[in-house]
């Protein structure tokens, strides 16, 4: 009995038997024309059955090349600052302290804004995680910063996530190239409707919790382009927090 390994590549499923089977016959339909030429002209010949060899190693190399899988990709590092996944947009320094602590360290950032930061031990090439939360002026919470806080490692340990930028979880449901009825559907009609930046492009205004969501349409066929919060265009579908933080998948 034979046992088959198969591979997946593309849209083509690669097994051993059927490797083995092209080989065989690549080699045979070479070999062949090889001894036809030998037939006629015994130094064009050896020369031609050299040629089988070098061919038949080509081929085995490239099949080999196929059916390797593709290296994994590491996994994206996610924030570990426990109690980091349950604050929210709005949140008040004060706030943020109750679910997280008080941090190893404080310090002003850009401008007005207030950084706080926090040592997080964790096992790996990296021990440490450096995590930093940023307040925008006006005191609330505005993002949230990780790197790897062992000067003697090189491991990846960035993550990053930006409140000011999280949409509502309303937004799950909603996708580029929506036709605009199904989003009404799914947001409700919204609070106005005004020009875009261009004369092909008119513009769906909703109001969450105070803050402008901008949807963009194209005039045409009334798709969804994109949604602008916060003065930034944002990609769909919404960021997860369970992508971003590690305590998130557990909720």
């Amino acid at each position: 009995m034979q046992t088959h390994i198969t591979r997946s590549t593309g849209n083509i499923i690669w097994s051993a038997t059927a490797t083995s089977k092209i080989q065989h016959a690549i080699f045979a339909l070479v070999l062949a024309a090889a001894t036809g030429v030998a037939q006629a002209n015994p130094l064009m010949g050896l020369a031609g059955i050299n040629g089988v060899v070098d061919a038949v190693k080509r081929t085995t190399e490239s099949v080999k090349l196929v059916m390797s899988p593709a290296p994994a990709k590491p996994a994206k590092p996610k924030i570990m600052l426990l109690g980091a996944d349950k604050i929210e947009r709005g949140m008040t320094r004060e706030m943020v302290l109750s679910l997280v602590g008080e941090p190893a360290q404080s310090g002003r950032a850009s401008g007005q804004k207030l950084r706080d930061v926090y040592k997080v031990p964790r096992n790996g090439l990296c021990t440490v995680d450096q995590v930093e939360i940023t307040y925008t002026a006006l005191g609330g919470v505005e993002e949230i910063r990780q790197m790897c806080g062992d000067v003697t490692s090189n491991e990846n340990r960035r993550a990053r996530y930006s409140f000011l930028l999280e949409l509502p979880p309303i937004f799950d449901g909603v996708a580029v190239n929506m036709p605009r009825d199904q989003v009404s559907a799914i947001l409700g009609a919204p609070a106005g409707s005004r020009n875009g930046q261009n004369a092909l492009e008119f513009v769906d205004v909703y109001v969450f919790a105070g803050e402008e969501a901008l949807l963009v349409y194209n005039k045409g066929e009334k798709l969804l382009r994109t949604v602008r919060w916060n003065g930034t265009d944002l990609t769909l579908p919404r960021i997860q927090r369970a992508d971003h933080f590690e305590a998130a998948q557990n909720r």
